[in-house]
């Protein structure tokens, strides 16, 4: 299994969570267009040949719930497409202590959506 996080800093916030057994891929950034970071930049033309390497199956795409951080997740999930590779988003809606009235519409839609099983 293979993390992709931003940076450094969610890299520990994964780790210090200790529910993630597995290694990690650093973008330092994502990708905006508006920014001029593209793929180059942050060198994920790497990525498709770290996953053949290492042997992963699994690729979770950790990056912030942000027009950026969306945008960088559907390009990985596009680039690992031919690769045999998972890619899997890590959930997102309704925060432990978080009431659903103060809820963005956004957040509530992705909490509907991604819900499972009780």
């Amino acid at each position: 299994m293979l993390c992709v996080v931003e940076g450094v800093t969610e890299l520990q916030s994964v780790e210090e969570s200790g529910r993630f057994r597995g290694r990690y891929h650093v973008l330092h950034g994502l990708l905006s267009p508006m920014k001029g970071i593209g793929p180059r930049e942050l060198r994920l033309d790497r990525l498709p040949s770290r996953c053949r390497d290492d042997q992963v199956r699994e690729v979770v795409v950790a990056t912030s719930l942000t027009s950026d951080g969306e945008t960088t997740a559907l390009y990985i999930k596009k680039l690992l497409a031919g690769e045999g590779v998972s890619v899997t988003r890590l959930a997102s809606g309704v925060p432990f202590g978080g009431t659903i009235e103060f809820l963005d519409a956004v957040t509530l839609g992705r909490a509907l959506e991604d819900r499972r099983p009780l």
